[in-house]
C-alpha cells in the first residue's frame, strides 16, 4: 500500500467507513421510495434526491460522531474528517464503474477541491519525516464518490483525490483512489439497514365526519 493510502486508512477506518456507507445507502433507499417515473422523474431528479438525502444523513451523523465536522451545507456540502476536506458526489450509475475513470459532473465544489489540491502540491509537508515521490500526500481535499441507480440503489463507494480539471471545470483525473465499499464485493450484511419488511403500525381508523346543516 502506498504512503498516501496508508495515511487515508488511518483516518477512514472500517468503523467510520461503515457509517459513511450507511448514510449513502439509506439515502438511495429513501430516494427509491419516492422516485416516480410516471410523473416525469428521470435520472437527474433521482441524482438530486440522492444528493439531498445523503448530505442530510451525513449532517445528522456529524451530530453524534465528533470525527466528522460539517464545514458548509450550502451552496456546497463540505465535511472535515481528520485533516481532510471532503465533498460528496455521484460519479456513476452501475457497480461496474472503474474508479480511475469515473468523475462527478459538478463544476463548482468539485472544481474548488481540485484547485486547492493543485495549490497544495508545492507546499512543504513538515509532518512527513521521510522522503517520498508521492506528491499527493500533501493533498487534503477529497471526494467521497458513490455510484448507483434508481433500480438497484447504492452499488459502489470510494474516495478520490482530485488532481486535474478540464476547461469545463470538471474533474478529469484522480491522483489516487481508495476503496470504501461495493455491493458485489463487500455485500450488505455489515450495514445497519432499516428492514423494509418490518411490520408497520396499523392505520388508525377514523370515523367519517358527520355533516350537519346549519339552521338559520
Amino acid at each position: 500500500m502506498s504512503l498516501t493510502l496508508k495515511l487515508l486508512s488511518k483516518v477512514f477506518t472500517p468503523e467510520l467507513n461503515k457509517l459513511l456507507v450507511e448514510g449513502l445507502y439509506n439515502a438511495y433507499n429513501s430516494s427509491l421510495d419516492h422516485f416516480a417515473p410516471e410523473v416525469g422523474h428521470d435520472g437527474m431528479v433521482f441524482g438530486l434526491m440522492v444528493y439531498k438525502s445523503s448530505t442530510h444523513n451525513l449532517a445528522e451523523l456529524a451530530q453524534t460522531d465528533d470525527r466528522i465536522k460539517i464545514i458548509s451545507r450550502s451552496p456546497k456540502f463540505l465535511m472535515k474528517i481528520g485533516r481532510y476536506k471532503v465533498g460528496v458526489y455521484k460519479v456513476g450509475d452501475t457497480g461496474y464503474i472503474d474508479p480511475e475513470s469515473s468523475f462527478p459532473n459538478n463544476r463548482i465544489g468539485a472544481y474548488q477541491l481540485t484547485k486547492a489540491n493543485q495549490a497544495q502540491r508545492w507546499l512543504p509537508f513538515p509532518e512527513l519525516d521521510q522522503e517520498t515521490s508521492e506528491f499527493d500526500i500533501k493533498f487534503t481535499n477529497l471526494v467521497l464518490a458513490h455510484s448507483g441507480n434508481s433500480e438497484e440503489g447504492l452499488l459502489k463507494v470510494f474516495i478520490g483525490i482530485p488532481s486535474e480539471i478540464n476547461e469545463k471545470h470538471q474533474i478529469v483525473a484522480w491522483s489516487n483512489t481508495y476503496h470504501i465499499w461495493s455491493k458485489d464485493k463487500d455485500g450488505e450484511d455489515f450495514l445497519t439497514i432499516p428492514k423494509s419488511d418490518e411490520p408497520k403500525a396499523p392505520a388508525e381508523k377514523v370515523a367519517p365526519p358527520t355533516l350537519k346543516l346549519k339552521t338559520a
